[in-house]
């Protein structure tokens, strides 16, 4: 595609939707210039469109001629974005996109992580486009077959004999395209003067019933309900109203004034009908339009099609002929929007462009880029567009988060081996037929693509786990299992303060992975959520498990009420998942079954995790026996940078309780040690919440001790947790 002077040729455009409508917006784009990437589905094989083929269609091949329709210009990469690594892609993609297209079911993009709230909080100047069926609130599915039936179209279209009879095209579809298109056009305008991105929202019912126009007028005005009466107009005759000419060729009229009447009566040879006052005006001839027709149709079926056509058109009387679609595209008119290009498999394919406007203000590529197979660009938008390394792009693809190069159907060549692969169903991981072509020989064998899940990390540091485990006094090396999770976790939780200190010091905390080390490890302080949860998950992938960075919100308020980026927690993945946490003070001291739908005992307490796929809930139970909420979480995998914004509110702002007063605490076998400002306090027991052990270890007892001066405060803070002052 040419398009280096286009006005929209640094646009982004990201494509999470399916069929048509969502489609024909990112083809729109893509035709000004704009850079589409369409992000497919790894568990349905891409856009559903691709298997909605005619008999005659090639069957090896994804790109359909439906799918071909509204996906000229754009990038395909298949992911699998409901799982964490593949979710990552989806919003490192947001992240650099202007605008993003989804046409999820209502409930499933926020269900995702992929709602407007989450991908705003990556990108403020993202433009969102939320299609939906019915609108937000209205579960039912949307296809264009419903929505013709539902907003009346199909109730007026055909005759009383045929019943009812759907348009031929996709119709609600495209008129939802075409009030999307303009809601996001008038957002990028916006943008330019505020800079920030917005939320757009439009729904296939309100697009169809907002198209009635004149028959919706008919009915709020006269109070006329339309009925089916074929292609006659409501309004005007003759209007509409298919005439056979003498070979039974098809000419259709769409006389509007009484003076055109008169030249079609004069070019008839019915003169006298214009002065039948059952014709005279328009009004009259909606009454009497049987009559009318029937001497329209007796007249014309003498007549040759070219020839009437010619003299109404020099009568300047609106005719036309009723043309097949073969008969359409032949026109001289229509050469300038018709495509062609090759598909990947290097098989031919023509197509119509979607912009039939001319205007000096843009100017759209010459030419579009074929439709894509079904992860096409993969190396392109990993590669390119995300700048991912070769390692990134291999862990990705071990974790099926993405496909392998090669994944659509049909032949394509693989490097260096000399064979061509023959896909024989929609993902690469399972079996594929390679065949090898020279002059004489036909030879066929078979790969299994196998993958094993990986851990899926950007570039981190090395991290010395040597130094880690004398930090905490645990021997190693340690494999990556549920026991040693759950010995480190405890052992971390004994061995490293939770503090703020550099807060009150005037030292800035930033989340970088080489200074948490260093700090935490090297230095042996300690450090509020995002610092201890930072550097335990850089622990644990270094040990082979895998981790996820999980936002988390303290306390029961909505999620929207809440501080955004409060808290930071962790989910470990082995054959079960596990919440871990050892950032959050007083918590529990190893970790928590993530999938786990009752209470779970620990030494220190009984605590409980639930969730519905996508957003948690963590509590603690209390001596009284009630549940207290202890912090929201959701299920989405963030990177450690994501929390800069908690981390940075926490440390300047007034309402955060980090900010009015110094807080170092330790963890100890049977209680914890903790300094408040100049006050120590040494706990024994496990306080508000019912112990899982006896009675006698639940009771509780409570030592607090008023230090007499800040002298005081940085000996006690040597001593008993091993940080030197200022």
């Amino acid at each position: 595609m040419s398009s280096s002077d286009t006005l929209f040729k640094d646009l982004i455009v990201i494509e999470a939707a399916n069929v048509l409508a969502g489609p024909a917006v990112g083809m729109f784009f893509a035709e000004l210039g704009a850079s589409v990437i369409k992000v497919e589905n790894i568990k349905t094989g891409g856009d559903t469109t691709r298997q909605w083929k005619l008999p005659a269609e090639d069957g090896n091949s994804d790109v359909s001629a439906y799918f071909s329709s509204v996906n000229w210009g754009k990038r395909s990469i298949g992911v699998e974005f409901t799982i964490p690594a593949g979710y990552e892609v989806i919003v490192d993609l947001a992240r650099r996109a202007d605008v993003f297209l989804q046409s999820f079911k209502p409930g499933d993009a926020r269900k995702f992580g992929l709602d407007y709230p989450a991908l705003r909080g990556v990108n403020g100047r993202l433009i969102y486009a939320d299609i939906t069926a019915f609108g937000e609130e209205d579960e039912r599915p949307g296809f264009d077959a419903v929505l013709q039936a539902e907003t009346g179209f199909m109730g007026m279209n055909g005759t009383e004999a045929s019943g009812p009879v759907k348009m031929p095209v996709a119709l609600i579809d495209l008129l939802l395209a075409h009030q999307l298109k303009e809601a996001l056009l008038i957002a990028l305008i916006e943008r330019i003067q505020s800079g920030r991105g917005s939320y757009n929202t439009v729904s296939l019912f309100q697009s169809g019933v907002a198209s009635l126009a004149n028959q919706a007028a008919n009915y709020l005005v006269a109070g006329s309900v339309p009925g089916r009466t074929g292609s006659d107009h409501p309004n005007i005759a003759p209007y509409g109203t298919v005439f056979r000419t003498r070979n039974g060729d098809p000419v259709v009229l769409a006389v509007g004034t009484d003076s055109q009447f008169q030249a079609l009566c004069e070019v008839l040879g019915i003169p006298e009908a214009a002065a039948d006052a059952r014709f005279a005006t328009n009004q009259q001839r909606v009454v009497h339009r049987d009559a009318l027709n029937a001497l329209l149709a007796q007249r014309m079926a003498e007549l040759e099609r070219d020839d009437l056509l010619d003299e109404l058109r020099a009568r300047k009387v609106p005719a036309g002929a009723v043309r097949s679609l073969d008969e359409v595209l032949a026109q001289d008119s229509v050469e300038p929007l018709l495509l062609q290009g090759k598909r990947t498999d290097g098989v031919p394919i023509r197509g119509l462009r979607t912009i039939t406007f001319e205007s000096g203000a843009v100017s759209p590529p010459s030419s579009l880029d074929a439709p894509p197979a079904f992860n096409a660009d993969r190396r392109f938008v990993l590669a390119d567009v995300l700048g991912y390394t070769e390692e990134r792009i291999r862990e990705l693809q071990d974790a099926r988060a993405v496909l392998s190069p090669i994944v659509s159907a049909g032949t394509a060549a693989v490097p260096s081996t000399g064979f061509r692969l023959l896909a024989q169903g929609k993902f690469p991981y399972i079996n594929k037929r390679l065949r090898r072509e020279d002059a004489k020989h036909t030879v066929h064998c078979y790969v299994i693509f196998h993958f094993a899940p990986r851990n899926v990390q950007g570039s981190r540091m090395d991290v010395d786990i040597a130094a880690y485990y004398a930090r905490i006094g645990v021997g190693g090396p340690l494999p990556a299992t549920a026991a040693t999770l759950r010995r480190l976790h405890r052992a971390h939780m004994l061995a490293v303060p939770f503090e703020n200190l550099d807060i009150h010091w005037g030292r800035p905390i930033v989340l970088e992975e080489g200074r948490l080390f260093e700090k935490l490890v090297t230095r042996g302080r300690g450090g509020f959520c995002y610092e201890q949860n930072g550097l335990f998950a850089m622990v644990l992938r270094e040990l082979g498990f895998t981790v996820d960075l999980l936002e988390a919100r303290v306390g029961a308020k909505p999620w929207e009420d809440s501080l955004p980026w409060d808290h930071l927690t962790l989910q470990v993945t082995l054959k079960e998942r596990w919440l871990a946490d050892v950032g959050f003070g007083d918590g529990f001291r190893e970790p928590l079954l993530l999938d786990e739908a009752g209470s779970q005992a620990r030494k220190d307490g009984v605590w409980r995790v639930q969730h519905d796929g996508c957003e948690g809930l963590h509590s603690s139970r209390t001596a009284a026996g009630d549940w207290k909420p202890e912090y929201r979480f959701r299920l989405r995998p963030r990177r450690l940078e994501d929390f800069a914004p908690g981390c940075e509110h926490h440390q300047r702002s007034p309402e955060s309780h980090f900010t009015q007063q110094r807080v170092c605490s330790l963890a100890t076998e049977t209680g914890r040690v903790t300094l408040s400002d100049l006050c120590l306090i040494e706990t024994e027991g496990f306080p508000s919440r019912t112990p899982a052990a006896s009675s006698e270890s639940g009771k509780v007892r409570r030592k607090e001790r008023d230090l007499e001066d800040e002298a005081e405060f940085l000996r006690e803070l040597r001593e008993r947790f091993g940080i030197e002052g200022i």
